[in-house]
């Protein structure tokens, strides 16, 4: 009698679209289980391959005395998890990472932050924040920069002041958007990208060898390292291969300009999207 097809078997074919291929991840080694994670469950073998490292700000200076001028209602910004982390170490640090009346964020100097408003670029971040205690109040339907200025614009008026704790080399959308529309952006760097020396052994082997079936960029710093990294002896794609994934069309153009052919841009921009369109494209064929 039939009654519908039902979700696949765990480890049938259907359900493991990506085995027998191999992946590169390239995010930073802290922040890329979460990729290799979706990436394992759908049934693709993964090879650490991080061609970013992030570090602290060369100075917290500018942290701390941002922190001694929020005000209740004042919006905060965060546009990727890794800034929530630098934070979070931060107001540990400090002492000041206690949780505050109504959830607010942390405890820092309770009264000034208790009443923030916090928003977040996507789910990732804004899972990051609510890890740490930390509510999101606002996340856009496009996850990426300028969907939050869309989503933050409506929340705010002429003469407010909006915090941003971010990358030192973030793109900036934001304060170009919210200075058309009269409102002071307060951009504060928590941490900073960084190429390493080289790409780890294993993951040159195995370019060598030609055992690489796709490469996954989630940023454009890591597509453009990733090429600056490769000794000359390898080329970056040879007959289409690697075959390139991107997550977001900021990230995607970067990877053309260093000349490489992007087979996969998501949609929907966060990892499970990503995942998701990679394994259409195995469907899809070569």
């Amino acid at each position: 009698m039939g009654g519908g097809e039902g979700p696949a078997p765990t480890g049938s074919p259907a359900a493991r679209p990506l085995l027998g291929l191999t992946f590169f991840n390239t995010r930073e080694a802290s922040a890329a289980p979460a990729l290799t994670a979706v990436l394992e469950g759908l049934g693709a073998t993964v090879i650490p391959c991080p061609t970013l490292a992030f570090v602290p700000p060369q100075s917290w200076t500018p942290f701390d005395r941002e922190t001694e001028r929020l005000q209740p209602g004042q919006w905060i910004v965060f546009t990727s998890a890794t800034a929530v982390s630098f934070v979070a170490e931060r107001l540990e640090a400090l002492g000041r990472s206690g949780p505050a009346p109504g959830g607010a964020l942390g405890g820092v100097l309770a009264g000034a932050l208790a009443g923030a408003n916090i928003a977040a670029v996507g789910p990732a971040t804004a899972e990051a924040l609510e890890r740490h205690g930390w509510p999101c109040a606002l996340m856009p339907e496009r996850y990426l920069a300028e969907g939050l200025l869309e989503a933050l614009l409506p929340k705010l008026k002429r003469g407010d002041r909006v915090w941003q704790p971010r990358a030192e080399d973030a793109r900036p959308v934001l304060e170009a958007g919210l200075a058309a529309a009269g409102i002071e952006l307060a951009v504060t760097p928590v941490y900073r990208t960084a190429a390493p020396q080289a790409l780890p052994d294993p993951a040159l082997e195995a370019l060598r060898r030609g055992t690489v079936d796709w490469i996954v960029f989630t940023s454009g710093s890591t597509a453009g390292n990733f090429v600056k990294l490769l000794p000359a002896d390898i080329p970056p794609q040879a007959g289409g291969r690697p075959r390139i994934a991107c997550l977001g069309e900021v990230t995607a153009a970067s990877a053309r300009e260093q000349g490489l052919t992007v087979a996969v841009v998501p949609e929907r921009q966060e990892l499970e999207g990503l995942a998701e369109a990679i394994a259409e494209a195995v469907r899809g064929g070569p």
